[in-house]
């Protein structure tokens, strides 16, 4: 399983249209065939000293294998949600991880 993480944060004047129109493309995003479950949210507000909610959204997506996320980032709808939204965003910061196959 590989696990892809994008958090973004968007410029300061961008708007509340522009932000429900952010999130209609990051929901159309996760229905790609290619991502087995994915989810996309807004910083929690969780009040602790290790917790960065300095994010304005967060994207985590699920692939089965390195060889489909791979692909997805070459994939045409992936590269129109960049070029769609990418000026709305003052930062993006990726995180992949290889999952364990979990608890045995």
């Amino acid at each position: 399983m590989h696990i892809h993480n994008v958090y973004f944060w968007l410029k300061a004047d961008v708007t509340d249209s522009e932000k429900k129109e952010f999130e209609s493309g990051l929901t159309e995003l996760i229905k790609m065939p290619l991502i087995s479950e994915a989810y996309w949210g807004v910083p929690a507000g969780v009040d602790r000293e290790v917790v960065d909610g300095s994010f304005d959204y967060t994207l985590t997506m699920f692939f089965e294998t390195r060889e489909k996320h791979d692909v997805y980032q070459v994939d045409p709808e992936h590269k129109k949600f960049i070029d769609q939204y990418s000026h709305l965003w003052d930062n993006v910061k990726v995180l992949d991880t290889k999952a364990s196959d979990g608890i045995n």
